[in-house]
């Protein structure tokens, strides 16, 4: 089984949850690279940043369990 096959039969298992997770990382992505042109913003630039790494690694490590949990 391919990795993106792989990928993508995790994701159909994804719950309310794992989808609210990833959007919000998402959000914080797109705040980042919103945040990184006004420097009033740019305090908050680290905590955006947390926030999109932490929602990465929580999506991918979901993903990659719910598509070996189908195997």
């Amino acid at each position: 089984m391919g990795f993106v096959s792989k990928l993508m039969d995790g994701a159909k298992n994804y719950s309310v949850a794992d989808f609210a997770v990833l959007k919000t990382g998402l959000l914080a992505l797109g705040v980042i690279t919103g945040i990184s042109f006004p420097r009033r913003l740019q305090a908050f630039f680290s905590l955006f940043m947390a926030v999109y790494l932490v929602s990465l690694v929580y999506i991918i490590v979901r993903t990659l369990s719910l598509a070996e949990k189908d195997e």
